[in-house]
């Protein structure tokens, strides 16, 4: 009788912690983000239209945060979606011509809204859990650029909104069965349109923030 009120403890309490583990949670996120522009077919675009001496620089990483809410059915799966901000990029050309001094100037902006399907590892009687995710985005980007030939300016803005596979892996730690701090890693795949300026690239992510479970 002892043995048998002591498995039905047990398993009563490993009830109530798998219950505990389910629920609708919050979180937000901050990191840095890493675009793979590719500066390269602009130099060759500027170069066939006779610019030499041609230097240019790009940067490609920047702050990007985002925020998110899922629904945690058990200690191995979830369902996740949220808002991310890449922040801007930017990338400047120079070079001369026949005209006088060329300057290309671009800015790249880039959101996306996204949702996951999330499989845990639970470890250390569920205080710690590795994961990995997979889902789809819908990415808008934006990308403003300006040319300077001599004394003569001309600037244009191109939008591109599309839908992108991405992927995703980290690991939370819950300091109580509500509160956790999670890292994580996420590459969006293809991300802007093959007709805007710069085409498509993948974007890298490393975030680290918090988690709020109900």
């Amino acid at each position: 009788m002892r043995k048998t009120s002591l498995f039905c403890a047990l398993l009563l309490t490993c009830g109530v912690a798998t219950a505990q583990q389910s629920g609708i949670y919050l979180g937000a996120s901050v990191g840095r983000a890493k675009v793979d522009l590719d500066k390269n077919d602009l130099v060759t675009d500027l170069s066939s239209l006779g610019v030499t001496n041609i230097s240019s620089s790009q940067d490609d990483t920047t702050t990007a945060w985002k925020i998110f809410a899922g629904y945690q059915f058990n200690p191995y799966l979830s369902l996740e979606g949220g808002y991310v901000d890449f922040g801007k990029y930017k990338v400047k050309v120079n070079g001369s011509s026949v005209d006088g001094g060329v300057t290309y100037k671009g800015d790249v902006d880039a959101q996306a809204v996204f949702a996951d399907l999330v499989g845990h590892l639970p470890l250390m009687e569920n205080a710690l859990s590795i994961f990995g995710k997979v889902g789809g985005a819908y990415t808008r980007l934006k990308v403003s650029q300006s040319l300077s030939v001599g004394g003569d300016f001309l600037s244009d803005d191109e939008r591109d909104n599309e839908f992108v596979w991405k992927l995703g892996a980290g690991f939370r730690y819950n300091f109580t069965k509500q509160f956790g701090v999670r890292a994580e890693y996420e590459r969006y795949f293809n991300v802007g349109g093959n007709d805007t300026t710069g085409g498509q690239s993948d974007v890298g992510m490393w975030s680290i923030g918090a988690t709020f479970l109900f």
